[in-house]
């Protein structure tokens, strides 16, 4: 995914890692701890920009508990079906 990796929790695709920086998905729950540490939106060139998609403080990245939890939150934004990306499906799972 634009030249980096999707991280995923089961179906939900809430992270993404891009030339050695990780961002996460934000919603109205998380984004004011991002906008706080004045961290910016993963954008892959100059004219794509994926603003619900935050870059996670080096603070966080190295505290390994901390990045457990800011991890868990993130994987629960956008529950909803029109949220999340789908993904293909392998025959015989449901």
């Amino acid at each position: 995914m634009f030249g980096g990796e999707g991280i995923y929790r089961d179906d939900a695709f809430f992270g993404i890692l891009y030339r050695d920086r990780l961002y996460f998905k934000t919603d109205a729950r998380t984004r004011p701890d991002y906008e706080a540490a004045g961290m910016g939106p993963f954008q892959p060139n100059a004219k794509q920009c994926l603003s619900a998609y935050l870059e996670v403080p080096a603070s966080v990245v190295e505290n390994p508990a901390q990045l457990s939890e800011w991890a868990m939150r993130t994987a629960q934004c956008g529950s909803g079906k029109s949220s999340r990306p789908t993904r293909p499906r392998r025959k015989g799972r449901p």
